[in-house]
């Protein structure tokens, strides 16, 4: 996945909670809306 340019971390999580994901799961769901695997998911880096 690339990069966002000029958005941090703790400011992708708060966006991403207001959009209803929740901390230790953010990730995976966000993996699991993508149609990805976790393997698939940590291979990507």
């Amino acid at each position: 996945m690339p990069r966002l340019p000029g958005i941090s971390q703790k400011k992708a999580v708060k966006v991403f909670q207001k959009l209803g994901y929740r901390n230790a799961i953010t990730m995976g769901a966000i993996a699991r809306d993508a149609g990805l695997t976790p393997q698939e998911f940590r291979e990507l880096p």
